[in-house]
């Protein structure tokens, strides 16, 4: 298995860009045992030096406020550390912004930071996660200028939702130093509709303009799958794992090349699903990955940037073309 480095080659331009290959990890894992033989084998091969890892999501309730949810070990292996650089990853959910206070939103910036200083000393960057809108952008920006200065010398980014890219004028600039353009999940699949939620280039290209954004952009693309419930009225009912899903195949019956319907009632943890539920599979394919790829070139703002993958995962990993059984990477991305 290969990995080309991602390079883009434009009709004027001089010289290529300059890209750096990296991947998101948002599954839970073990400290010291962080990847397998074959993820190691997988981002050696790949050209991979930067990791966006999960340490926590932050979450809101009336009793305790903000508080951490669902976090993750991070790599702790030095070893592993001399030749990655892990980039330390919190999700906020926007209620959080939207009922917090300064001072609490000063605590938490505080709490953050210390966790992400303490992780390793030699910690370069960390990101945030929060689809912010234009009610709470003050209080996300007072909490990121805040973190900011929690952090001394580490660099901080944010990620972009499309709509906030086009938008500026509305949810705003956030203080940071990076931000991470995401080019997927463009629709709720909340909302039931034909088109792929994951990804749509149709809708994508919507979002693009002459304006360059006042942040110099990195770029996130989708590698992941879902299955979505939905019931007889096509209401969003929630997720299922794969794993679950197959286990119960002689309940479905395909309505269409991504979506089954469930044909008796039974239970897939955690749901029980009634006769006429819906389940639709989603996910990017080969010729997907090429279309968000390509989108690139028409948002960058910078000759010098960053292309991780959402996220890694044993599919990815196993995912071949069908052309002299090559990696995907190195049939979508340009040598």
């Amino acid at each position: 298995m290969s990995f080309i480095v991602l390079i883009v080659v434009g009709c004027t331009d001089s010289k290529p860009d300059t890209i750096s290959n990296a991947i998101y990890v948002w599954n839970e894992r073990s400290s010291y045992n962080y990847f397998s033989t074959e993820e190691l084998s997988f981002l050696k091969e790949n050209n991979i030096k930067q990791i966006y890892c999960k340490l926590t999501d932050v979450s809101w309730d009336e009793v305790n406020h903000a508080y951490p949810n669902d976090t993750k070990e991070l790599p702790g292996d030095d070893v592993l550390k001399t030749f990655l650089t892990i980039i330390p990853c919190v999700f906020i959910e926007n209620s959080v912004m939207l009922k917090s206070t300064k001072p609490e939103l000063e605590y938490m910036a505080k709490k953050i930071a210390s966790r992400v200083k303490k992780y390793d000393s030699k910690t370069k960057s960390c990101q945030i996660d929060c689809d912010w809108s234009a009610t709470s952008k003050d209080q996300y920006f007072y909490f990121l200028t805040q973190l900011k200065k929690q952090l001394d010398s580490i660099s901080l980014t944010a990620t972009l939702r499309l709509y906030q890219y086009k938008y500026p004028e509305k949810t705003g600039v956030p203080p940071v130093d990076r931000a991470m353009l995401m080019l997927y999940n463009f629709n709720s699949p909340v909302v039931y509709r034909a088109e792929n939620s994951i990804f749509d280039e149709g809708e994508a290209r919507k979002y693009i303009t002459d304006a360059k954004y006042a942040l110099p952009l990195d770029f996130a693309l989708p590698a992941f799958s879902w299955n979505v419930v939905y019931n007889e009225e096509n209401k969003f009912v929630g997720f299922l794992k794969t794993e679950e899903l197959n286990e119960k195949t002689t309940y479905l019956k395909s309505v269409s090349d991504n979506t089954y319907e469930i044909i008796a009632d039974t239970s897939i943890d955690p749901y029980y699903l009634r006769k006429g539920y819906k389940i639709k599979i989603e996910t990017i394919n080969q010729e997907g990955l090429k279309d968000a790829y390509g989108l690139i070139k028409s948002f960058k703002n910078t000759d010098s940037y960053t292309v991780a993958l959402f996220d890694l995962n044993a599919k990815l990993l196993n995912t071949q073309t069908k052309e002299n059984n090559q990696p995907l990477y190195e049939s979508i991305f340009i040598k």
